[in-house]
């Protein structure tokens, strides 16, 4: 659901945000009312309450540690997975008294998602189309979040592994805190990503079996981050978020077709289109239908689309009796739920990443580079029935051994803090 996302990443795209107008910086923070301009030295979400205080007095700018001078935070969020990634630890810093501001752009359901967790923030850029249009994207981002930094005078910048956000906070001279588990399967993309990425980067949580060329005092663990979002501390599923199409106590599955347009994307691919429609005939057969796309779908299947809230993504994952699709992150999503997950994209191999290594030594997601097997595993699966109370036995035995990720990153952005001369 993301740029620095799983291959086909994609989380929570259900509906089809309009078209937005691109917000430059001197447009103001956005959420909750569009059309208000917000100070930046407010405290996002409480755009209407009095300002939070600056630092100390005498302007030092001090460590998280001292009462007398909050940390402030800024958080880039360029995709939809992230603003998951990231919101409860924007909450838990704002309830220890930091100041957090967010750097958005307006990619898929990315500024619907902060409209509906009601997190203040300010468009940069909205995605390009085109490779050109991409590199021209980015230039205008780097300026921009560069600027904002600037302006929120930000002590450290939070954001996926990316250049953008590694230079931007090199040039306002912020700290910088990158997250990362997505690899970019192109060797040579990737050599030029880590080169100019990671000299601008301070430290990177990242899962521990996941290859960075970066040493390990800047390295902090950080294995299935769906975790900072989906762990039972933060997330129950609701079933009235359903809508009036889906009912938990009757079968129902959820199909995720990705858009696979991010740099880390080349030269793979997710399903077809005719293994969507086999797929779509087959589950049929035992009950409702619902299909996450990001693009657009043919005629025939346009009735399957999943018309929800993007914001409620996560409850239909966790009453499904079944997840398929190509996308790394929602694939993610529904194994950690306990949702029984097969996922299919060409990316799948010996190199896979970390986390889907881990969900499938947990039973919880089987992954296959060939479409036909996994539609075979489809059947196979229908054939000796759905076993969701297994399921959640053993996203339960997940959730005993791994770590909170948020807690990870809270703690990482404290201790990134200025030292106070």
């Amino acid at each position: 659901m993301t740029t620095s996302d799983r291959g086909g990443r994609s989380s929570a795209d259900a509906a089809t945000h309009e078209e937005r107008a691109e917000s430059t910086p001197e447009s103001g923070p956005r959420g909750g009312d569009a059309t208000q301009t917000a100070s930046l030295h407010q405290r996002p979400h409480d755009a209407g309450e009095s300002e939070t205080p600056d630092r100390d007095a005498s302007g030092d700018n001090g460590p998280a540690a001292a009462a007398s001078a909050p940390l402030r935070v800024l958080f880039d969020v360029a995709h939809p997975a992230q603003v998951h990634l990231f919101r409860n630890a924007i909450t838990d810093l704002q309830t220890r008294g930091h100041e957090t501001f967010v750097s958005a752009r307006d990619k898929e359901v990315t500024l619907d998602l902060l409209d509906a967790y009601g997190i203040e923030y300010r468009s940069l850029s909205t995605k390009a189309d085109s490779l050109p249009g991409l590199i021209a994207e980015h230039l205008v981002r780097e300026v921009r979040l560069a600027a904002l930094a600037r302006e929120f005078d930000a002590d450290v910048i939070v954001s996926r592994l990316g250049p953008v956000p590694a230079h931007a906070a090199t040039l306002a001279g912020a700290r910088h805190v990158a997250v990362s588990d997505t690899r970019v399967g192109n060797d040579l993309l990737r050599r030029v990503q880590q080169t100019v990425t990671l000299p601008f980067v301070d430290t990177i949580c990242a899962p521990a079996g996941f290859d960075l060329p970066i040493d390990d005092a800047s390295r902090r663990p950080l294995d299935v981050q769906e975790l900072a979002y989906l762990h039972p501390r933060y997330f129950e599923p609701d079933p009235s978020a359903l809508g009036p199409d889906l009912d938990p106590e009757t079968f129902y599955a959820v199909i995720r077709v990705a858009g696979w347009d991010a740099y880390h994307d080349v030269g793979e691919r997710g399903l077809s289109l005719a293994g969507l429609r086999s797929l779509v005939e087959t589950l049929d057969a035992h009950g409702t239908v619902v299909i996450s796309a990001e693009g657009s779908l043919p005629d025939d299947l346009e009735s399957y689309r999943l018309d929800i809230d993007p914001s409620d993504i996560h409850h239909v994952l966790a009453f499904a009796d079944l997840y398929v699709g190509d996308s790394g992150t929602m694939s993610t999503e529904a194994a950690v739920l306990g949702t029984p997950a097969i996922r299919t994209n060409s990316a799948v191999g010996d190199r896979d990443e970390p986390v889907f290594k881990t969900l499938d030594a947990y039973g919880l997601l089987e992954s296959y580079a060939n479409e036909a097997d996994a539609l075979a595993a489809v059947d196979r699966l229908l054939t000796a029935g759905v076993d969701r109370e297994e399921s959640r036995a053993r996203r339960e035995r997940l959730i005993a051994d791994r770590p909170d990720p948020t807690e990870h990153i809270v703690e990482t952005i404290l201790e990134s803090a200025p030292e106070q001369p």
